[in-house]
């Protein structure tokens, strides 16, 4: 299920062209690790780590997804929310927004 996640979120994030190259990025850094937390069940860890890819890269939607998706399982619902709502409006084109959108809300 994790591999699914992750394999939508950066399929999302491709399709919509959001611009986020991960080639010599830090942010890419910051994702990894978060990546690494969330399947490690440490979501505060996942957290931080997201914070710090969307402060080098606020554009990153795929960053972004996972953070909100993060909210939700902290129980900050309503955080996360308003993150995924936010985040499909600023990249129409990507479906994974409204994916963990519908997933927060049910």
């Amino acid at each position: 299920m994790k591999i699914l996640i992750v394999a939508m979120l950066l399929v999302g994030s491709a399709a919509a062209g959001d611009g986020w190259n991960p080639e010599g990025n830090k942010a890419i850094d910051a994702y990894n690790a978060a990546i690494d937390a969330d399947n490690a069940g440490q979501n505060k860890a996942a957290e931080a780590r997201l914070r710090k890819c969307l402060k080098l890269e606020p554009d990153a939607g795929v960053c972004a997804v996972l953070l909100g998706r993060v909210l939700v399982r902290l129980g900050r619902a309503d955080e996360g929310i308003e993150l995924l709502r936010a985040t499909a409006a600023a990249h129409p084109t990507n479906t994974a927004p409204l994916a963990f959108l519908a997933y927060a809300l049910f």
